[in-house]
């Protein structure tokens, strides 16, 4: 119920509470004034109350599509929408940087990758990263491959483990300097991954 229908109408409400950090017409009204955001002050509650903080639930837009395959008619602003949301989800999430792996004809096939963390996996990279380049070992031909768009993943089948360098070029509106990640290829599960804060 909004404030004006509770001051307005005080037989819904025996008494009332205004949590604001700004003044109110109806702050001579009420049986109780907190200069505060409504944040802090249930935070506060609940604790008192020893309810525990129900953490805040991941987002996963079940139809979402990357901004590259948004149709032709889509209005730009939109599409700059879309882009700053996956940016700042980037910069909170993070990325991950990992491998799959499985075993063909006794030799591995992995597939080493930079993705958006699992907390912001719909988040468009092509929003956020300009290139990747994912320096391999000196035995694969070519040894370094650089690639400017979606998926950022290099496959391979090879017969052991070394080490991988990523480094990552952001678009300007980013602000970030250009990125050196590091992973060690993993055959012990299908799937291993570190996720890398972008705020630290």
């Amino acid at each position: 119920m909004s404030l004006r229908h509770i001051t307005h109408f005080p037989f819904l409400a025996k008494q009332t509470c205004i949590i604001n950090l700004q003044p109110t017409p109806d702050d001579d009204k009420t049986d109780l004034r907190i200069w505060a955001t409504c944040d802090d002050v249930f935070t506060a509650l609940l604790a008192c109350l020893g309810v525990p903080l129900d953490p805040i639930p991941e987002w996963h837009p079940r139809d979402s599509i990357s901004i590259a395959r948004l149709p032709p008619r889509t209005h730009p602003s939109y599409i700059d929408s879309a882009r700053r949301l996956s940016q700042r989800a980037v910069l909170l999430g993070g990325l991950a940087v990992g491998n799959t792996h499985e075993t063909v004809a006794e030799r591995h096939r992995w597939t080493c990758y930079v993705r958006p963390a699992p907390a912001v996996a719909t988040a468009d990279l092509d929003a956020v990263i300009t290139s990747a380049e994912f320096r391999l070992h000196d035995t694969f031909t070519p040894p370094r491959v650089t690639l400017t768009a979606t998926p950022f993943e290099v496959t391979r089948v090879g017969w052991g483990t070394f080490e991988v360098t990523v480094v990552l070029h952001f678009r300007d509106e980013m602000n970030l300097p250009p990125l050196t990640l590091r992973h060690t290829l993993s055959f012990a599960m299908p799937d291993t991954v570190a996720v890398h804060p972008l705020n630290a």
